[in-house]
């Protein structure tokens, strides 16, 4: 996009210097036809009223002189007539002209002094004005001079109008010259380069129908058919890969791949979606100057979860942390992961600055961690932070429950400490839901676990899944024994294993 915009700046600054020495010649052009033209019409005038304004003036006619140039007065294009004889003193003068009109009489003194009719351009009253002098003649020498003054301001009217028009045609030009550049790039080349990465990024989506995608534009003809046999030959390639992670699923020593994991997922999932959920987002948006750039965050949690998400596809649910993560989502908060081969939904849950602090550094980091860790902190168990705990799981909660909202038998699996109570929450307003826990840190002794205020209301709510998940099988027996110790239940230990 960059060089086309670069191709028609260029093109843009071609065309308009063509179109300015085009019309600054023009212009040159014109200024001087009409300047010839003033200077001859002037000439033209001053020989018809020789005739009669030099003998009147021989003869000292001075009324007679002052009638023929107030005819002239106020006229459109001429200013007015002066009468001077050979001294300089102006003899008689339109009425339109001012008293003074020093600049004409020097012109006439000038033509007096070289006995030849001459003209120039002058200012009088900031009103550009053409003065003509001829000289008055008796029998033997030069005794006056003739002044014609025509207003010359419509010569600059005529040339401003010249570059006017020129300017609009110029911009007229370039508006469809662009426009029409635009219009064939787009639907002669930016639709079938689209219509092409659509039909590769479909190919390695697994999506057998991409021949819906490819262009049909001449100009590409020998590109398209080449990515047909390319797609075709991947096609058959996934299809066989597809088969051997289906057989090596029937040998339990076959080594993990991710069509493996994938054929895996897809035989046990049948076709349910997932939605998994927590705090840590798998892709991180921030901003990088006037650039939005991502990262993938260090998380245990989140390497083993992301390639299992990337083969099944579905949903996850996640705190929006990054400092750009609103400026890419749409609507729905939503948005296509990984970034450069989408293969599944990242949901983003914002969270204000006080449920944060409250949820995620108090109750979370202050409480359940040091806690289930037996870490040499003491725990710090605050009402106001459990309370704010408790609202951020609940907003989670709704958001699961609209994203599962037109879902069958939806499997929600829901990860870490930070999110204990979610499982009852979800499974009392979707019993249907499969939902799984997965505690990624351990779970301390029963008499240990007894000294949290919140106990009853953390265990019940784990006790919401369908599923929960330790590290190991001590983890396992001790959460076991704080159940039986703390809730009453009916443990089968017949079950047990």
């Amino acid at each position: 996009m960059k060089q086309i915009v670069t191709a028609i700046l260029i093109f843009v600054f071609v065309i308009s210097l063509i179109s300015f020495s085009f019309t600054f010649t023009q212009v040159t052009n014109e200024e001087k036809r009409l300047e010839n033209d003033i200077q001859h019409r002037s000439s033209i005038l001053s020989n018809s009223l020789k005739e009669s304004v030099e003998p009147n003036f021989i003869n000292k006619s001075d009324i007679y002189l002052q009638s023929v140039v107030e005819r002239f007065a106020d006229n459109k294009r001429f200013a007015g007539l002066a009468v001077v004889d050979n001294k300089g003193t102006i003899v008689a003068v339109s009425s339109s002209l001012p008293k003074e009109i020093s600049n004409a009489q020097k012109i006439a003194a000038d033509v007096m002094d070289g006995d030849k009719e001459s003209g120039d351009f002058v200012d009088f009253e900031n009103k550009k004005m053409y003065v003509f002098a001829s000289p008055l003649h008796d029998d033997k020498s030069v005794v006056g001079s003739l002044i014609i003054v025509q207003n010359a301001g419509y010569i600059n009217t005529r040339l401003i109008d010249i570059w006017k028009n020129n300017l609009i045609r110029l911009s007229i030009q370039i508006f469809i010259i662009v426009v029409a550049v635009l219009l064939v790039t787009r639907w002669l080349i930016f639709k079938p380069i689209r219509n092409l990465a659509e039909s590769l990024k479909s190919t390695r989506a697994g999506s057998n129908d991409t021949n819906k995608f490819l262009a049909n534009s001449i100009l590409f003809q020998p590109l398209t058919k080449e990515i047909s046999n390319i797609q075709k030959s991947l096609l058959e390639a996934r299809i066989a890969v597809s088969e051997e992670a289906r057989v090596s699923l029937e040998k339990l020593d076959s080594p993990w791949t991710a069509e493996r994991l994938k054929q895996f997922t897809k035989d046990i999932l049948k076709d349910r979606t997932i939605v998994v959920v927590s705090n840590r987002e798998p892709y991180i948006h921030t901003k990088n100057g006037n650039k939005i750039d991502y990262y993938f965050p260090a998380s245990g949690m989140v390497t083993a979860i992301e390639p299992v998400m990337q083969a099944t596809g579905g949903t996850w649910i996640a705190h929006g942390s990054g400092d750009a993560d609103r400026l890419v989502v749409d609507k729905n908060d939503t948005i296509q992961v990984p970034p450069n081969n989408p293969k599944y939904t990242l949901r983003r849950v914002w969270l204000t600055e006080e449920e944060e602090k409250g949820y995620y550094y108090g109750f979370s980091n202050e409480a359940l961690y040091p806690l289930c860790l037996m870490a040499h902190i003491r725990p710090i168990f605050s009402q106001e932070n459990y309370e704010q705990y408790k609202k951020v799981n609940e907003k989670f909660a709704q958001t699961i429950l609209s994203e599962i909202k037109h879902l069958k038998k939806p499997i929600v699996f829901v990860q870490d400490f930070h999110f204990a109570l979610l499982p009852r929450m979800i499974k009392n307003a979707r019993p249907d839901a499969t939902v799984g826990l997965f505690w990624h840190i351990p779970w301390v002794s029963a008499e240990s676990f007894s000294i949290c205020p919140q106990k009853k209301e953390i265990l019940d709510g784990m006790l919401g899944a369908d599923l929960i998940g330790f590290h190991t099988q001590l983890h396992c027996n001790n959460f076991t024994e704080t159940v039986g110790r703390e809730l009453e239940s009916l443990i089968d230990f017949e079950q047990f294993t």
